[in-house]
């Protein structure tokens, strides 16, 4: 994954730099034609490009989603046989895992209105417009209806096929932008294993139907592969972190990075201790919580990479979330792809893939600033 320009970006910042000191040019104030210093490790501007509010509402939903994730595909679900009086436990975790979906459910269909009338008053191609407000009403519909009765298997693939050709459609424009490219192939690569876990859900439901062992074992070997693209688009998160600037600087940056190799280091020798059918306490519970945020049904290989990968997946989200590569919305966008798992046929899993695909195709493209960085970081 390279984050260098092209060469016409180049003569783009050079025709930029060198407008104050052309005489036919017109007349502009001293301050704005000064030259800026150079400095030995360069910085991309940081302007709020959603505006300070919306940029605080992004992060907040981003944190809220991996809150909610955690909560109700993980904690929840691996609390109950733990220890004894785990009870009083798992109904604090039931309340924060209701209130959590609840109010990222209610927050992120605002936010997906907002988005989709950005996205219609832009000057993206007409398509583009006509498709964002069906998969935006169809996405807030969904989220509405399964906050009270669950959705009908054929209403789920149809939202998975909107939602994941929605968002491969803005990550293929945004990749023409070198500093949109990782972020780009982020939400692409959730949106193509979403696309094939549509045939996954096909393939369950025909061998559960017609009892076929074989049409099962297709099926799983579906969701392997589909787990392929979810694990390029974490070690691109990762490799963003580690190469993009941040406001944070790069002590903090590669102190995140440590601290999520770490952290998975141990959840992973926790849960393989927890993989004992005599364990209790918490390596029982770290390792069925890796165990429930996995993919349904299961791929094939075994238990303990695929846990790793699971919690590797929500470290990276955190890790982005706190360093902030590039600008906060991009850092947001990506988390919330990443939270996503893939799993776009699930209403809030769709519908965090909606805002990080909506993110990514209104953000403008490079500035004077992210030029200047990427051609003194080549130098």
């Amino acid at each position: 994954m390279a984050e260098e320009p092209p060469p016409i970006y180049d003569e783009l910042l050079v025709t930029l730099e060198s407008t104050a000191s052309d005489p036919g040019a017109p007349a502009v104030d001293e301050a704005e034609a000064a030259p800026e210093p150079v400095e030995a490790e360069p910085t991309v501007d940081r302007d709020d490009l959603f505006g300070r509010g919306g940029t605080a509402l992004l992060m907040g939903l981003a944190v809220l989603a991996a809150i909610a994730s955690f909560t109700t595909r993980g904690l929840g679900p691996a609390l109950p046989g733990v220890w004894l009086g785990v009870e009083s436990y798992i109904t604090s975790t039931k309340v924060v895992a209701a209130l959590t979906s609840q109010l990222f459910a209610v927050s992120s269909s605002a936010i997906v209105i907002g988005l989709v009338l950005a996205v219609v008053r832009g000057d993206k191609p007409a398509y583009l417009r006509a498709f964002s407000v069906g998969v935006g009403v169809l996405t807030i519909l969904a989220v509405m209806i399964a906050s009270a009765v669950p959705l009908p298997d054929a209403s789920r693939l149809v939202l998975a096929f909107g939602v994941g050709l929605l968002a491969a459609l803005c990550a293929g424009l945004s990749l023409r932008l070198f500093t949109l490219r990782a972020p780009a192939l982020v939400v692409a690569l959730m949106a193509g294993s979403g696309l094939l876990r549509i045939l996954v859900i096909l393939l369950s439901q025909l061998a559960f139907e017609r009892m076929s062992q074989l049409t099962a074992d297709v099926a799983r070997v579906l969701v392997t592969v589909s787990a392929v693209p979810v694990a390029a688009a974490v070690v691109f998160s990762l490799v963003w972190v580690a190469r993009v600037p941040c406001e944070s600087g790069s002590r903090v940056r590669w102190g995140v990075l440590l601290g999520t190799m770490a952290t998975l280091g141990v959840l992973v020798a926790l849960a393989q201790l927890g993989a004992d059918p005599e364990a209790g306490g918490v390596p029982l519970l770290i390792a069925r919580t890796l165990h429930e945020m996995g993919l349904r049904p299961r791929p094939f290989g075994p238990s303990l990479l695929y846990s790793a990968f699971e919690g590797l997946r929500w470290l990276a989200a955190i890790a982005v979330l706190v360093t902030g590569p590039r600008t906060r919305p991009l850092a947001a966008a990506v988390a919330l792809a990443l939270l996503g798992g893939g799993t776009i046929e699930v209403p809030l899993s769709a519908v965090a893939t909606v805002v990080a695909a909506l993110i990514l195709v209104l953000h403008p493209g490079p500035t004077v600033d992210d030029l200047r960085a990427s051609r003194v970081v080549r130098e």
